[in-house]
């Protein structure tokens, strides 16, 4: 849903959610700069459920006991996740949100704007998923008329 590095996620607490605007705040990720994302519904929705009933400086994601999810948290679920819906067994938490950065380069988002949910440079993208774009290269000179 969010292509967000794990210890960003772990680090959001309630607060950083505004419901009434649909928004998300990173404060802490790679790049030390906040950023907000505008959130399509569902994703909007799910963060609500997560963050129903705590107080505001609650963290956001939480282990099924209270605790705030973290790498050491994390691991096996994410295990259990994978083995459940079959994933390959190297697949990790890095892979997802990798995977969700390829779904949005072969939608055609521009690569300025994933950089931006990526919280990385434009460079970064071109060099790890710009050879996914060679189909949107392909359409767009078919559209030439002659």
């Amino acid at each position: 849903m969010l292509p967000l590095r794990l210890g960003a996620l772990a680090a959001l607490t309630v607060r950083n959610f505004d419901e009434r605007m649909g928004t998300l705040t990173i404060r802490s990720d790679k790049s030390g700069q906040p950023r907000q994302l505008a959130l399509p519904k569902n994703t909007s929705d799910f963060l609500a459920l997560q963050g129903d009933g705590k107080l505001p400086q609650a963290w956001l994601f939480t282990t099924v006991d209270g605790h705030q999810w973290t790498c050491k948290r994390w691991q096996k679920p994410i295990q259990e996740a994978r083995t459940e819906v079959g994933l390959p067994s190297g697949t990790t938490a890095y892979v997802l949100r990798h995977c969700v950065l390829t779904d949005l380069v072969i939608a055609g988002v521009p690569l300025l704007t994933v950089a931006q949910l990526a919280d990385t440079s434009v460079a970064m993208i071109e060099r790890h998923y710009g050879h996914l774009t060679a189909n949107a290269a392909r359409e767009a000179l078919a559209t030439l008329a002659l």
